[in-house]
């Protein structure tokens, strides 16, 4: 086992059973967590209470300047920053884009960037995940315009970092 993420009121509990027979485990790192599967993880004061918050901010900062070496700056010459308030545009349609077919690697960069955006998505950045589940579904057959609309949600993800996702722990009163 390389990593574990005890959630629990009494966690000391369970810790301690892994560290007996028969498992053994020698446990390093014990306390609230820094970050899991890529994503950093918090504390994040709500309406008085404290409670969690997951963000893809530190996966985002390594993974986007990699696709600047790639692609040059093309994020800043295609969407100033002014035009990216939302991860896709509202006029484009890609399942009727007849933009020319990409081949070769840029087929491969297409899909390395798809499964960038979506582990962003898995690290909590929901909002680009309806443009990600749109772009994906043209994986296999890319065209041109289909990177243009990848590389705009890469552009919303750099311009936007600092998103996260809080998690609300209330109790909420489901009779009403």
């Amino acid at each position: 086992v390389d990593d574990q993420l005890t959630i629990s009121e009494q966690p000391h509990l369970i810790l301690d059973i892994l560290q007996r027979e028969p498992f053994n485990y020698e446990l390093k790192d014990i306390g609230p967590p820094k970050r899991y599967l890529g994503a950093t993880v918090g504390r994040y004061k709500l309406n008085e209470t404290e409670t969690w918050f997951l963000s893809a901010e530190e996966y985002l900062e390594k993974a986007i300047p990699t696709i600047e070496e790639r692609i040059g700056h093309k994020f800043e010459e295609m969407f100033p920053k002014s035009r990216l308030s939302t991860p896709a545009t509202p006029d484009y349609h890609p399942e009727i884009d007849e933009s020319t077919f990409l081949v070769g690697d840029d087929i491969s960069l297409y899909q390395s960037y798809i499964g960038i955006i979506r582990w962003a998505v898995e690290l909590g950045r929901i909002d680009v995940a309806h443009a990600a589940a749109t772009m994906a579904k043209f994986m296999a057959t890319p065209r041109e315009g289909h990177l243009t609309a990848v590389f705009r949600i890469l552009g919303y993800l750099k311009m936007h970092l600092r998103s996260k996702i809080v998690i609300d722990t209330a109790l909420r009163d489901m009779k009403d």
